[in-house]
């Protein structure tokens, strides 16, 4: 009997814990606003990729550099963040613009899970370098317009 008490307040202690981590990483995520211009891995491309944030919700394109109105690709994901790690929701995609999307380096990503988890460090107010570790570890630069987050709101402020 003892032993049932003890591990039921484990659980309960344990349950509160992750609500708590949920909702602190969603409400800091609801503080993000900007704008990311990816460098793609591959240059040779002619594809341009970006994502915005407003409200804890991603946006990200591939779009055609020739013709930027000539929308290739789009997902919305839902974002939660803390401390520099970002976990992304995935809320749809359509999958035949997944097709045309063979020549990108994030054709893996978007096909293959419905959460996508990296580590986002920002290099200074402009640049950031986003590593991926999943689904696929992919690593690359972004140029950044905005804030991260509301914790990176902060930190831009005590520059």
């Amino acid at each position: 009997m003892f032993l049932y008490r003890v591990l039921k307040k484990i659980t309960l202690a344990s349950c509160l814990l992750i609500t708590f981590l949920v909702i602190i990483s969603y409400v800091n995520a609801l503080g993000c606003q900007f704008t990311v211009k990816h460098l793609s891995p591959q240059t040779d491309t002619n594809i341009e990729i970006y994502s915005t944030c407003n409200s804890g919700i991603v946006t990200t394109r591939i779009t055609n550099k020739i013709k930027p109105s000539d929308v290739i690709f789009e997902m919305k994901t839902y974002m939660f963040t803390l401390y520099g790690h970002q976990v992304a929701y995935v809320d749809g995609w359509n999958k035949e613009d997944v097709e045309k999307t063979l020549f990108s380096p994030f054709y893996i990503t978007f096909n293959n899970s419905i959460f996508l988890h990296s580590s986002v460090n920002r290099f200074n107010k402009e640049w950031i370098g986003v590593h991926m570790d999943n689904p696929i570890n992919l690593s690359y630069l972004g140029k950044i317009e905005g804030y991260l987050s509301l914790q990176d709101r902060f930190n831009l402020a005590d520059e």
